[in-house]
């Protein structure tokens, strides 16, 4: 806004500088303005405290609230009731004019169809609303611009300036359509841009999903604001992640290698003034520019290793990826991979530093084969303490064209290595323990690359590790390191197999009878327990909750210092007497506590008492919410 204020005092005082008959009326309205401005603008040095009235007499603040409410008032009745008005005006003498009241109901039927999914008097009367406001505004610009431009060729017709009133309107104008321009542009740019991205590579990825462009299609004509927002979605992480590639490789090579890219860092750069300041050509033909440029980079780097992919290892397709499902049950792994898989990931495995620290081995790579080591890196000089200048080789242009095609090539053995490997590992992981535990569940194919992921992750560094330690130490000690370790694997085991697996399930039949069953089931009604895996998920999760909070002092602080002996210990020093003597068997005890004492009463005591099977039914379903 400061932007705009400041260009806006430009074109005044060029207006001003153009009126040479009467140079002082425009320059006392704008001056009479201002003065009237300066009564509702802080002083400089203000605190915001008492800027806001919370501070100094309670008069200010009553003051403060007063200007607000008045300012709220007006600005609702100047920009949103008055042009309502004379949109609802104008539509009903619409209804005298036969083509302007067919094309007015037919863009009317359009908004209705896009914004409602449900074809009721109610939500056509919000379209009809929303019309209204429309052409509210519309009639109020085109008087003010008519009326401006009037006033412009009589006052230089008649060789006078213009009114001190017709130039604050044509200064109003030039405001409003300058804040109207910039407004548009950060529309195209965050809104109508994001969301082309997020279509083409929906359109892109069909085959993927052996979806089709005609079940999209009904997608959007069933769920038209969810398809919109899911696309942009789609779009805005698909540019930053763009964006956050060109940040990597801007860091890697020298500052002028980019130069015709944009620098976020540079301090002359801002767009709000460039928006105000370029034409609205040059703005459209950077718009197209860009948006041939991501859509021709979408097609080469995700569309066609999609299509490599499927005719080599057509096993893979399709992918079965689903990310809503039931709220209680259908989100338990989700939970437990948002708040337990990334977190390790982001701390332990760092997929940024290691694709920062693989793209810059492949830049050096093939600009030493391709000799442009010197173009792309900077080559400081010692002596001189500067870089040394630039060597550009021979056939220069040739070179780049082979960095970018081998760039092109790398990305797409990378993109089909990175997603096949770990998802036919994963899938592969997850049907031997579902066979093997006898479940048949639909496999969602994000848990299976994860999980392969994590796999291909451990065993290249148990390989790293392994070969570095059998090159260093000798025979003995590496057998007496194996015996230590397979002690230690054997301990930890078996602990996890209480902390990591009954516990969980034990909390997560808690949090089931406590909440879920009550809250989702009528008394009338059997209960369906969830099944296993999404039982012991959610209790790992909660499990998780608990053990964060006690170590940050919340609860008991008993259970805090015993947490603290064990990671003092560590695992050489792990003594699995205390382990289970002072954290398994008395959780465990709370747990079982808790889970047979309502059961006990319900099924034992209650049927003592009455013989009415609603009332016995009651208890043992609120049973656990009571007594908790």
């Amino acid at each position: 806004m400061l932007l705009l204020q400041q260009q806006q005092q430009q074109n005044n005082n060029n207006i001003d500088g153009n009126n040479n008959n009467n140079p002082n009326d425009g320059r006392a309205m704008h001056r009479v303005v201002h003065e009237y401005m300066d009564l509702f603008l802080p002083e400089e040095d203000v605190e915001f405290d008492e800027l806001v009235g919370f501070n100094g007499p309670f008069s200010r603040l009553f003051s403060k609230i007063s200007l607000v409410l008045l300012f709220n008032a007006l600005v609702l009745a100047v920009f949103c009731l008055v042009p309502f008005h004379i949109g609802r005006y104008f539509l009903g003498l619409s209804q005298f004019v036969p083509v302007l009241h067919n094309y007015l109901k037919t863009l009317s039927f359009y908004l209705n169809r896009t914004f409602n999914t449900h074809d009721t008097k109610e939500e056509q009367l919000k379209t009809d609303d929303l019309l209204a406001a429309f052409l509210g505004y519309s009639f109020l610009l085109a008087v003010n611009i008519i009326w401006t431009s009037i006033s412009f060729i009589i006052s230089r017709n008649l060789n006078h300036g213009l009114g001190p009133i017709t130039q604050f309107i044509r200064s109003c104008i030039k405001f409003l359509l300058t804040f109207i321009k910039v407004c548009c542009l950060i529309l195209i740019e965050l809104g109508l841009f994001p969301q082309l991205c997020g279509w083409w590579l929906d359109i892109v990825t069909l085959t993927l999903f052996s979806s089709t462009f005609a079940s999209r299609k009904q997608y959007l004509a069933d769920n038209p604001i969810m398809s919109y927002f899911l696309h942009w979605l789609v779009g805005v992480v698909y540019m930053f992640e763009f964006a956050s590639f060109l940040s990597w490789i801007r860091s890697i090579v020298r500052p002028g290698v980019l130069w015709f890219l944009r620098t976020p860092d540079d301090p002359d750069f801002n767009p709000i003034r460039d928006m105000i300041q370029n034409s609205l050509l040059r703005h459209a033909r950077r718009v197209i520019l860009s948006a041939l440029l991501h859509f021709f980079a979408i097609f080469l780097l995700v569309g066609v290793p999609i299509f490599i992919a499927k005719l080599f290892i057509p096993s893979l397709f399709p992918l079965h990826v689903w990310l809503l499902g039931d709220p209680f049950y259908g989100g338990a792994i989700d939970l437990l991979i948002f708040h337990i898989a990334i977190p390790f990931t982001l701390e332990y495995i760092h997929p940024k530093e290691t694709l920062k620290q693989l793209l810059s081995l492949w830049l050096h790579f093939f600009g030493d084969r391709l000799q442009l080591s010197s173009y792309l890196f900077s080559n400081f000089d010692p002596v001189t303490q500067s870089d040394r200048p630039v060597i550009y080789p021979t056939r220069f242009a040739l070179r780049i064209i082979l960095l970018l095609t081998c760039a092109w090539i790398s990305i797409v053995i990378f993109n089909i290595l990175f997603f096949s490997i770990p998802i036919l590992l994963g899938r592969t992981f997850l049907a031997l323990v579902l066979y093997s535990l006898s479940l048949s569940i639909r496999l969602n194919d994000i848990y299976a690359l994860l999980i392969g992921f994590y796999l291909l992750w451990g065993f290249i560094r148990l390989s790293r590790f392994t070969l570095f330690y059998f090159s260093s130490h000798n025979i003995i000690h590496i057998l007496s390191r194996i015996t230590f370790w397979s002690q230690t694997v054997f301990k930890l085991s078996f602990l996890l197999s209480f902390w990591l697996g009954i516990i969980p399930i034990l909390i997560g039949l808690i949090f089931e009878l406590l909440l879920i069953i009550p809250l989702r089931v009528p008394l009338e009604e059997t209960p369906i327990y969830s099944p296993l895996y999404q039982t012991w998920a959610l209790g790992l999760f909660y499990l998780k909750i608990w053990f964060r909070l006690v170590m940050l002092g919340e609860g008991e602080g008993k259970w805090r210092a015993k947490f603290e002996r064990i990671k003092a210990d560590g695992l050489r020093g792990l003594d699995v007497n205390y382990v289970m003597k002072e954290v398994i068997i008395p959780m465990i005890g709370r747990v079982v506590f808790f889970l047979c004492v309502p059961y006990v009463v319900s099924k034992g005591m209650v049927p003592l008492i009455t013989e009415s099977v609603l009332v016995r039914t009651g208890v043992f379903r609120l049973g656990w919410l009571g007594f908790g």
